[in-house]
């Protein structure tokens, strides 16, 4: 085995993994979280639709669901029917934060270093030094109107072309290899529509990571509040003393929220208040405020503060109300408990011999692997897919990267499989 590869002689085929990526970039898939629709929006059928094309093009066994989830299984091979079975998953929409629709990739063929300038605009080492790595590397960015769509787009191309390279080389022993691509994970409905009938009994890995060599196994723990203020309208001209005006309540609770515990202003292992959205008129105001902790004693603190700060403003406004509903979004996939040791232990082994080093890190997020591995009882590892400052406009990926974060999954296929048949590894 070598850098970019899983098996002696056998590479990744770089080109039409950089083809490949580049056909998913062009479709549009913004998720919206005000939808009710599933998927949200109806261009993510468009991706889902190409990808089962492509799936069964391979002789894959493709099921598309009526809930906008694709699912591609790759039979064993002789001998290999007993191997534990495996699932990588992957997303097919893209975040709302920044414009998804009508992105043109552009292929920076030859950076030699330093900013990277895009037809509108340019990457700053100060924001990405890790392009310096990468000097003389392809690297992937939009043309900085558009995020990019690496995230997830860029786990997409990875397994898929980890598994037609597996059908390319029927000489290669694996065990049954699932592929699930789910679709509004960005909004947080990633598994609304999956069928945990069909995963339970697999190991299960997601491919929705960042940075070459990271190895995730933890991320926060989440909550969604809403919090609803009721004013109390009077004709302005004869306000005083009566008027409870609810867009100033809902201004008020937003300024209460710590400056320090903001997303801006924490990294590592803190966590946040994220106010995400507000609405509203003069008789009723909307504020959406998203919780993050990896520690569920201290998500109960910040719960517990936003009650506080909700009766400080309604002290604030006699006459006015505010009430909070709370809604858990995921939890800390860090802290389930059970599973096979070996479904941490292989990855950190095969993105280690194929990076060379392993960085095990918790996501400051979340992935669909954290509702999986509640369900499942079982830790659900996030792979690398090298997607750098996703949901912005100045996402990149570097085209090595890609090919080793494929080569990691046929390594991770490579060790279930020897380690089943051989009793070595």
């Amino acid at each position: 085995m070598n850098g970019t590869g899983f098996h002696k002689d056998i590479e990744i085929d770089s080109q039409r993994l950089l083809e490949r990526f580049l056909t998913y970039v062009r479709v549009g898939t913004s998720s919206d979280r005000k939808s009710a629709s599933s998927p949200s929006t109806p261009s993510q059928w468009d991706l889902l639709r190409l990808l089962e094309r492509e799936c069964e093009g391979l002789g894959l066994e493709v099921s598309l669901s009526d809930r906008g989830c694709l699912y591609a299984e790759l039979p064993p091979t002789p001998g290999c029917e007993d191997s534990t079975p495996l699932c990588f998953l992957t997303h097919v929409d893209t975040s709302e934060d920044a414009p998804g629709e009508g992105v043109t990739p552009v292929v920076h063929r030859g950076y030699r270093g330093g900013d990277l300038r895009l037809p509108h605009g340019r990457i700053t080492l100060e924001e990405a030094p890790e392009l310096a790595r990468y000097a003389g590397a392809p690297i992937v960015t939009s043309d900085g109107t558009t995020l990019l769509g690496a995230d997830d787009k860029a786990g997409i191309a990875e397994v898929m072309s980890a598994v037609e390279t597996l059908v390319r080389h029927p000489e290669v022993a694996h065990g049954p290899v699932m592929l699930v691509f789910t679709s509004d994970e960005e909004v947080g409905r990633g598994t609304e529509g999956l069928d945990f009938d069909r995963i339970a009994g697999r190991v299960c890995y997601t491919v929705d990571g960042g940075e070459e060599g990271s190895l995730e196994t933890e991320c926060f723990h989440a909550w969604k509040v809403v919090a609803e203020c009721t004013g109390r309208p009077v004709h302005p001209g004869t306000a005083r003393g009566k008027l409870v005006n609810a867009v100033s309540m809902a201004s008020l609770l937003v300024s209460l929220l710590p400056r320090n515990e903001s997303p801006e202003a924490t990294d590592g292992e803190y966590g946040f208040y994220y106010p995400l959205g507000i609405e509203g008129e003069v008789h009723r105001a909307r504020v959406e405020i998203l919780l993050r902790d990896f520690k569920s004693g201290e998500m109960e603190r910040r719960k517990e503060t936003l009650r506080a700060l909700a009766r400080a403003v309604e002290a604030s406004f006699p006459g006015g109300g505010v009430s909070l509903s709370f809604e858990e979004q995921y939890r800390n996939m860090g802290e389930v408990e059970g599973g096979d040791p070996r479904i941490v232990d292989h990855a950190r082994r095969a993105v280690e011999e194929v990076c060379g080093e392993v960085k095990v890190r918790r996501i400051r997020g979340g992935t669909d692997g954290a509702r999986i591995a509640e369900r499942l009882g079982q830790p659900v590892p996030n792979l690398f897919t090298g997607a750098m400052l996703m949901h912005s406009t100045h996402e990149w990926v570097a085209l090595p990267v890609m090919e080793r974060a494929a080569a990691v999954v046929l390594r991770l296929i490579s060790l279930w499989t020897d380690s089943e048949n051989s009793g070595t590894l």
